[in-house]
């Protein structure tokens, strides 16, 4: 029993290690974003069907730093 637990604990922290990595380093992309010329090369991006200029869109618009807050596009972009 107790090593079927521990398998279990172990299986989500390999998991979603990786998803907590990736979402810590997403946020480091966003310092990069300030200007319209990149908001602008981003959406270009996304719209070609890039997915990490897809994320990065979604973040800018959902955190309201680069752009205006707008949490519909962020959503879309998501």
């Amino acid at each position: 029993m107790k090593k079927n637990i521990l398998m279990m604990v172990f299986t989500v922290i390999v998991l979603f290690g990786g998803v907590i990595a990736w979402l810590y380093h997403s946020n480091d992309s966003l310092e990069n974003v300030s200007a319209n010329s990149d908001i602008a090369h981003l959406t270009k991006l996304a719209e070609q069907g890039d997915m990490k200029a897809q994320t990065d869109l979604g973040l800018a618009y959902g955190s309201g730093n680069s752009i205006p807050q707008d949490y519909t596009k962020a959503m879309y972009w998501y």
